[in-house]
């Protein structure tokens, strides 16, 4: 139940962080589907991809993430949101870390400082 002193503003940025959360968490269940194998259609994916991007273009709110296993043993932490820049750190499987900001598919950790892609992790704020 809403306060009855809550302004229209403040509704509308919880709204707004609501959507935002729902296109992660849909984002996060495809990933998991493909992992697990089961089937998820291109056009789905596209669709998805479109959202979460749209959704999550930059976000300044601090949170957590936790890094997904993948074939590797370790997640590339890069200096700059791009995967042709400097290698600046790798980071284990299965840690939690903090992340101060988010670029559309990059996580701007805290410690070790860089950017991490937002395909291995799940974000747990």
């Amino acid at each position: 139940m809403v306060p009855l002193n809550t302004s229209n503003s403040s509704l509308d940025t919880k709204l707004e962080k609501i959507t935002e959360d729902l296109a992660v968490l849909k984002a996060q269940q495809k990933l998991l589907n493909k992992t697990l194998g089961v089937s998820t259609t291109s056009a789905e994916v596209a669709e998805l991809n479109t959202e979460l991007l749209e959704s999550t273009a930059l976000s300044t709110s601090p949170g957590k993430i936790k890094i997904l296993k993948s074939s590797t043993p370790r997640l590339n932490v890069y200096l700059e949101p791009d995967t042709s820049s400097k290698i600046v750190a790798q980071i284990v499987y299965g840690q939690e870390y903090t992340y101060q900001s988010r670029e559309g598919n990059w996580y701007k950790l805290d410690r070790p400082a860089g950017y991490v892609n937002s395909e291995n992790v799940i974000n747990i704020k």
